[in-house]
């Protein structure tokens, strides 16, 4: 009958669809997964963030949408957020010991760079144990001399220390 024929949309449910985000490592405010009615307008989660990187927009299939722009739903979508490698500038410091500090240099984050090899640097008493984005040798550890070192995420700029091990 007639009736039956009309009664799953007046039930409702039958038009809604989910709107979902796949932050692709990035953090921030995480969107809220939303259901709404198939033709309804919303506006897209606001930009998050992702260290070293620049937010590129929500991709859907072959197209890329700003944040908070407005999208018309009529169907379940999962939009996923596309991240640009910021550039990082780096340089080097001796760290207690003394010589020619390798030239500065630039990289995209978590992109590979050739690291200097340290071998005009010297400290009395020890040798030379690679770099390292702190002092203390408590951050990220980057090989000597290494052709397949990668460059840490970043906002800024980092310095590598030359790290020293007592001999």
């Amino acid at each position: 009958s007639r009736l039956q024929e009309t009664l799953p949309c007046m039930r409702g449910g039958f038009n809604n669809h989910t709107v979902t985000y796949e932050l692709s490592g990035g953090g921030g405010v995480t969107p809220t997964i939303m259901t709404v009615t198939e033709g309804s307008t919303i506006s897209l989660a606001v930009a998050p963030t992702k260290a070293g990187y620049q937010f590129g927009g929500w991709q859907l299939g072959v197209n890329t949408y700003t944040a908070s722009s407005s999208f018309t739903v009529n169907t379940s979508v999962v939009f996923t957020a596309v991240w640009t490698a910021k550039n990082v500038v780096y340089s080097y410091s001796a760290n207690g010991g003394t010589g020619t500090l390798p030239p500065d240099g630039n990289a995209n984050s978590g992109a590979t760079f050739t690291s200097a090899s340290g071998s005009t640097l010297s400290r009395g008493g020890y040798t030379f144990n690679g770099w390292n984005t702190a002092a203390d040798g408590s951050g990220t550890s980057i090989a000597a001399g290494s052709a397949t070192a990668v460059m840490p995420a970043s906002d800024g700029p980092i310095v590598c220390y030359a790290q020293w091990r007592a001999r």
